[in-house]
């Protein structure tokens, strides 16, 4: 996080995991419905997964510690997990 926070929460947003995942499996396995099941899944996730920052947001309201705020944001992304189950079946 360093000197500037709101740069580093940025670049570590940026989905050069994705990316990355998305070329090496297609090179690997060189199967583009797989890969586009892949892309699918991986967007219909990342809404779903920023759950997890909710409780952040509202810490002023909450008047949770760190260690609070970050078990709720593990509750909620558990939350997104299982309708990101539920809607892609």
């Amino acid at each position: 996080m360093g000197k500037n926070p709101r740069l580093a929460g940025f670049l570590l947003a940026l989905p050069i995991s994705t990316l990355l995942a998305l070329a090496f499996g297609q090179i690997e396995f060189a199967n583009t419905q797989k890969s586009v099941e892949f892309a699918r899944s991986v967007c219909a996730a990342v809404p779903l997964s920023l759950l997890f920052f909710v409780p952040f947001l509202f810490a002023d309201h909450l008047g949770l510690g760190f260690w609070g705020l970050y078990g709720l944001g593990i509750a909620l992304l558990s939350v997104g997990f299982l309708i990101h189950s539920y809607w892609l079946g």
